[in-house]
């Protein structure tokens, strides 16, 4: 279900230095996006039932899904999932996976106003970014 793989940026943070031998362990950076295509939803429909889906997931099933579709691609190259992956970290919010109002659709004061509360404050709690937007 993954439809982009790749290495993790080469990113050097302070102390930590990016791999820079094939040998060492580097990170995977995946994205799986739930859709429900031909199902006759409109769009922020869709992005409900995904992000519905998606949280209906359990850390096991999303572990198994990775594992399967890593070892089925790379597997026929010597990769061995048991083996070569040493832990997962699921973040089941990106940033790019809120609903962004369709000008065909939505009505465009409403949905100013829906993002105005988005970003009210609650007690110490903010919210900001793409989450905010809608």
């Amino acid at each position: 279900p993954y439809s982009r793989i790749k290495l993790d940026f080469p990113v050097d943070l302070g102390s930590y230095r990016h791999p820079r031998d094939p040998r060492q362990p580097i990170g995977v950076h995946m994205v799986y996006v739930p859709t429900t295509p031909n199902a006759g939803m409109d769009a922020r429909t869709q992005a409900r039932v995904g992000r519905s889906k998606l949280y209906a997931m359990s850390f096991e099933q999303l572990e198994k899904d990775i594992r399967d579709q890593l070892q089925a691609m790379l597997g026929p190259a010597g990769f061995d999932h048991r083996r070569d992956i040493t832990g997962i970290t699921v973040n089941r919010w990106s940033h790019g996976y809120s609903y962004f109002m369709n000008t065909l659709y939505d009505d465009e004061a409403e949905s100013e106003a829906l993002m105005e509360l988005a970003r009210s404050k609650v007690g110490n709690v903010a919210i900001a970014n793409s989450d905010a937007a809608w």
